[in-house]
């Protein structure tokens, strides 16, 4: 018997429900801590504007930090399921099946309940019901026997359900894999294996395709009866959790060439420049305030900044982005460099335009590198070094939640003095 275990979100994409669509058993995983600004209480639709979250207003009765996804209330003195469908009918008003999803999915919204868990698991079941899924669901925090946490909690929920084969989700290998491969399940006679999925293009309204909408973005555009079908086609093989590292750095290699959207901003590799680009960069590097404070703090030629940025399209451990905010403007360069995939930590820099940014910017540019560190490659530790006489650099990273975490004595030699340089680290 195959289980899969997920916490219940608001209207989920399209690989959430072909996850449950390849086991016998889902589990909603409700009794775990709620995350506010996560998929737990919003998602993206397309709209004419690109993409627009559409988020549940909610309370945490036992404070913000220890109130579980069960426990989370609903704040229904706001208006928010008026906004909602009013923005889902904007936005897919001249869509194929507009009156027969629109009718279905209002009559979700507005059930009514103030538990955001129960809001959510009936959301997905009813579509669950309607794409013809027929997975038998449970609800964790109802089941007798699911102790422990982490891969272990897993494990015992499986073990109750009598599931000998868990299809896990990629992003739960961070702690699945953390201490050993396989963590528990490699300890128990439950066969491991990870969800593959890469998204379907299909018919969209509004322009070019935009993936990773909410599963309602794909009902409006082919119905019910189709959508499924769909659903399944971005469906790939699942791998054993033994060839699951290998085959995960190896993609994480690939992925880091490209360009990376994030939450508040656009990641563009440096390998992916063009020419304006990558003179706007140089002449950041350039400024006597930037370059000072590097190890290599010449003028950087035309040329010699060309035939670095050469050698990054072989490099697998090192990789340098300019950062564009929703604004549209170029805020500065973030780089990750000795990436260690394998211990899961890398060093950082990042610099930006001294002349035009705003502190929001620069604080744009550091939350930027943490999420895509942490969030988007899986990685536990982050750390840079500093100049120990960069005293404004020190303050900035410390506000940041960076801390001191070695001195290295006498490190760089600069108009005639030796300088230690401190390094600053911050963990997930």
């Amino acid at each position: 018997m195959k289980c899969a275990i997920m916490q219940p979100t608001y209207v989920p994409w399209l690989g959430y429900f072909d996850l449950i669509d390849q086991v016998d058993k889902f589990v909603f995983l409700d009794d775990v801590k709620l995350e506010k600004c996560s998929w737990h209480v919003r998602n993206k639709i397309k709209t004419l504007q690109g993409e627009q979250y559409l988020t549940i207003p909610t309370k945490t009765p036992k404070g913000r930090l220890h109130t579980l996804i069960n426990e989370a209330q609903i704040d229904n003195k706001t208006n928010w399921r008026t906004k909602h469908l009013r923005t889902i009918s904007y936005a897919y008003k001249s869509a194929k099946f507009f009156t027969e999803v629109f009718a279905f999915i209002k009559n979700l919204i507005s059930y009514e309940t103030e538990n955001l868990s129960d809001f959510n698991i009936k959301f997905i079941g009813e579509i669950i019901g309607r794409l013809a899924i027929d997975t038998e669901l449970f609800v964790s925090s109802q089941l007798k026997n699911s102790s422990g946490v982490k891969d272990r909690r897993l494990v015992a929920i499986c073990k109750e359900l009598n599931c000998n084969y868990y299809l896990s989700p990629q992003g739960s290998s961070v702690y699945i894999e953390r201490d050993s491969p396989g963590g528990e399940f490699s300890k128990s006679d439950i066969q491991l294996y990870y969800h593959v999925y890469e998204h379907p293009v299909y018919n969209q309204l509004h322009g070019h395709f935009i993936p990773f909408m909410s599963i309602v973005d794909l009902l409006f555009n082919h119905g019910f009866e189709e959508s499924l079908n769909i659903i399944r086609s971005g469906r790939r093989d699942s791998v054993n959790y033994l060839s699951f590292g290998s085959r995960q750095e190896k993609e994480k290699k690939q992925d880091l060439k490209k360009d990376i959207q994030l939450q508040g901003a656009i990641l563009i590799n440096f390998v992916n420049l063009t020419n304006k680009e990558k003179e706007l960069v140089r002449t950041w590097r350039n400024i006597e305030n930037i370059r000072k404070w590097m190890y290599q703090d010449h003028i950087i030629s035309w040329e010699e900044h060309l035939e670095f940025m050469k050698k990054l399209e072989d490099d697998n451990s090192n990789f340098y982005w300019l950062v564009r905010n929703k604004k549209n403007k170029n805020i500065g360069v973030v780089s990750l460099t000795r990436v260690d995939f394998k211990n899961k930590n890398s060093y950082f820099g990042i610099y930006s335009d001294l002349y035009q940014n705003t502190s929001m910017d620069n604080y744009l540019l550091i939350e930027s590198i943490k999420e895509l560190a942490f969030d988007k490659i899986g990685l536990l530790n982050l750390r840079l070094e500093v100049m120990s006489n960069n005293e404004r650099a020190i303050n900035f990273y410390k506000k940041a939640g960076f801390i001191e975490e070695a001195r290295l004595k006498d490190f760089v030699f600069k108009d005639g003095l030796w300088i230690d340089v401190i390094v600053m680290g911050i963990h997930k």
